[in-house]
């Protein structure tokens, strides 16, 4: 009994230590390499691109597809699932508004343009999941995995 009180108390004290909440997403494989040749719209400041197909067999997109986004200020890439965190659907995919994204269903917007994935309006308590990505200048490719 004692340790089940323990545990209840420990488990208390994670859950309220911070605002910041993990992404609840699924992590499945992410792999993809895109041509900046082939994907204008990175090629500018705060230019997002949608990933839903495959174009290649060994191309891997997550849960919900990827979202790949050039930052404001350096030339830096951020990726994110396309999946909601609230509406926890993969048909459920986020929408392009204006620097920010939003869940069509829910509302809720997210800060992609920081890196963080953050929700900023909305019900949604959760960042989005967010992928690795690496810009290799040689060959003007932007590499993303998880």
């Amino acid at each position: 009994m004692q340790r089940v009180l323990y545990g209840l108390m420990l488990l208390g004290i994670l859950c309220a230590c911070g605002d910041r909440l993990a992404p609840t997403t699924p992590s499945l494989p992410v792999w993809l390499e895109l041509p900046l040749q082939s994907h204008t719209s990175l090629l500018s400041p705060g230019g997002m691109e949608r990933i839903t197909q495959a174009r290649l067999a060994h191309d891997r997109l997550g849960f919900a597809g990827v979202l790949v986004v050039r930052s404001l200020t350096e030339e830096a890439f951020f990726a994110y699932d396309l999946a909601c965190p609230y509406e926890m659907s993969p048909s459920v995919q986020l929408v392009q508004d204006d620097l920010q994204v939003r869940c069509p269903e829910c509302g809720s917007q997210y800060d992609v343009l920081s890196g963080s994935g953050a929700p900023i309006s909305g019900p949604s308590r959760s960042p989005l999941r967010p992928y690795r990505t690496q810009y290799i200048s040689s060959t003007r490719v932007v590499r993303v995995v998880n």
